[in-house]
């Protein structure tokens, strides 16, 4: 991107109240790698896409797959897939064609379902940890208390409060007059870049929007850790070794997902 190009839009779009269109500008230490940021992004979206789609359609196809663990595990697999698919595309067009523009209501749009996408993830984590306590804490009434309605409910629950979080952020970040520079420092629509164009005061804004990631981050630590010391309490009263292995292999998975999905999620929200 030229720069003179970004200062002539800058300076025509400071003439109007509102701007109609954002200029997704990046990292000025990155300007001069465009080919290899579009390679690399282009392998890692290709990679994602491929991984999560086959654990997504392995899941829903295979009989023995339906479970509460692989629902929940399949719902990661399409939060991963529309988490990707939200930013990535948008950057490999900037990287490759140059096409660095994004509407307005485009732009809102997608820090509104990354933000979601991100928070939904995050308490389907603390939910995934809650099957995992009723599996190894109550397995008599696991399959009574797991039913398929339940952990629908459940599911139900997660995405519906991960796309309630950021609402309120989003709409007041709506509210703010943008009347001067549009170009992004960032690859994609965020809240903290986006908040950094308006033209008036965000203090209010930063603290709605941290106190919201903040009470989700924290909650389903919170429900995952609470409910990991009563799993490996459980794990430990088991007399053999072999027990222990057996049951500990149950949390495995979720344990790597979990540690992949909340590192991703501070990162993306801090």
């Amino acid at each position: 991107v030229n720069e003179d190009y970004l200062k002539s839009i800058a300076s025509s779009n400071a003439t109007f109240t509102q701007v109609a269109e954002f200029v997704i500008f990046g990292f000025q230490s990155l300007q001069n790698y465009h080919i290899l940021l579009f390679c690399v992004l282009l392998c890692v979206y290709l990679l994602t896409l491929s991984g999560n789609g086959n654990i997504f359609f392995l899941v829903i196809f295979d009989r023995h797959l339906h479970t509460p663990m692989y629902f929940f595990v399949c719902n990661l697999s399409f939060i991963d897939i529309t988490y990707t698919s939200v930013t990535i595309p948008k950057m490999l067009a900037k990287f490759l064609m140059n096409l660095d523009t994004i509407s307005y209501n485009a732009c809102f749009t997608q820090m509104y379902i990354f933000l979601a996408l991100g928070a939904t993830e995050c308490l389907l984590l603390a939910v995934m940890a809650y099957d995992r306590y009723l599996a190894i804490c109550s397995p008599l009434h696991y399959q009574t208390i797991m039913t398929r309605q339940f952990y629908l409910i459940l599911s139900a629950a997660a995405w519906s409060g991960g796309f309630a979080s950021p609402l309120t952020a989003t709409l007041l970040a709506l509210k703010l007059p943008y009347c001067g520079s549009n170009i992004i420092n960032h690859y994609y629509c965020d809240h903290p870049p986006l908040l950094q164009l308006a033209c008036a005061e965000t203090s209010f804004n930063v603290a709605i929007g941290s106190s919201m990631a903040g009470i989700v981050i924290l909650i389903s630590l919170i429900l995952v850790v609470l409910s990991y010391i009563r799993i490996i309490m459980a794990i430990l009263k088991i007399s053999s070794h072999a027990g222990r292995k057996k049951t500990f292999s149950t949390c495995a998975s979720h344990f790597a997902v979990m540690r992949h999905s909340l590192f991703r999620i501070i990162r993306n929200f801090g």
